[in-house]
Parts: C-alpha cells; structure tokens; sequence
C-alpha cells in the first residue's frame, strides 16, 4: 500500500512539474513609487532548448529610461517594450536583464508581461506584478524590524542548545572516563 502511494505522489509530482518549470521573476515586486527603479528579471532556462530572447512590455504610465546591454545579445527600446535577442540561456542556467524605469503611483499592481523565446520556436509568456501603491510601500518598511527581532531570538536559542549540547558532551566524557573499572572485566 505505501508503495502505490509512493508511486502515485511521483506520478503526480511529475506530471504537475512541467508548469513549475520555465519562469521569469520580478526583483523587486513592491517599488516605491515616483523615483526611477532598477527593475531585475531573472531568465532561468529550464527546458532542454536554449532560450533565445526576452521581451517586456511595461504599461504605458511606466517610463522606461535605460536597458542593460548585455554581451552577446542585441537590445531594442521601444515606447513600452524591451526586448533582448540574439543571445543563448543554456539549459538549467540563468541570466538578468536590468531595466531603469520611472514608476509612478497607483492604486492597483501594474501588470508587466514577459515573454520568453526558445530556439526550436515556442513561446512562453508571464504575467508579473509591480506594486508601486504608495501605503503598501510605506507599511512594508515597519514588518522587517519584527523579522529581525525573530531572527536574532532564534539566534539566540540556537547558540543556548549549541552550548547545552557542549556541555552535555563534555558531561558525558568526563563520566565515561571516571566510571570504575571492575576487577572481573579486564582480560
């Protein structure tokens, strides 16, 4: 019975695998708004054919203002769009394209579009958000202090059982060495 479960979870897992597979993030996904922005967008090549080319296209309100020049791959700006060809992600590798926008405010997430070309043809394409909501941005910058002060507790726990830990070794040596030898157990 457990290796029929087994073997249906595996089936499953890669079945749905295909999905998971080829991406493109956003770094970061929340901006604060009004001040030009380096926007990263990591190109993982995770199908067995090189991916050939990345194109974005930016809502109009986002201006954008540079595009990285990467070596080996030719770059064209148009009014929304960036787009990179001409160059090669190997399988199970990855590259960046950075891009300098102007974001401004708004009320809703801007939608971004990624799409991602491979050698044999396909075409994959992405949706990504950008929160650029001004009291998001603004509410978001209190969250980490908890964070660090949950990191540094755990920190701090994790060094007391270290410590324990140490000692009861050295406990259990010095117990192990001072235990009597009895007259019968020697040969």
């Amino acid at each position: 019975m457990v290796r029929v479960t087994l073997l249906g979870a595996f089936v499953l897992a890669f079945a749905l695998a295909p999905a998971a597979f080829a991406h493109v993030t956003l770094t970061p996904r929340r901006v604060a708004p009004g001040t030009p922005r380096l926007l990263r967008f990591t190109v993982p090549d995770e199908r067995q054919v090189d991916a050939v080319g990345l194109t974005i296209r930016f809502p109009a309100a986002i201006a954008v203002r540079q595009v990285e020049a990467k070596p080996g791959w030719s770059v064209v700006v148009a009014a929304a769009e960036a787009a990179w060809h001409g160059g090669r992600i190997h399988f199970r590798t990855f590259e960046t394209f950075t891009v300098s926008a102007s974001i401004p405010p708004s009320t809703r997430p801007f939608r971004l579009i990624a799409t991602e070309r491979y050698a044999n043809g396909a075409v994959d394409t992405y949706p990504l958000l950008l929160d650029a909501r001004p009291r998001l941005v603004a509410a978001a910058r209190g969250r980490d202090s908890g964070a660090r002060t949950l990191g540094k507790a755990a920190l701090g726990v994790a060094l007391a059982a270290a410590a324990v830990a140490l000692g009861a070794g050295f406990f259990a040596l010095y117990l192990w060495f001072r235990s009597p030898v009895r007259e019968g157990s020697r040969s």
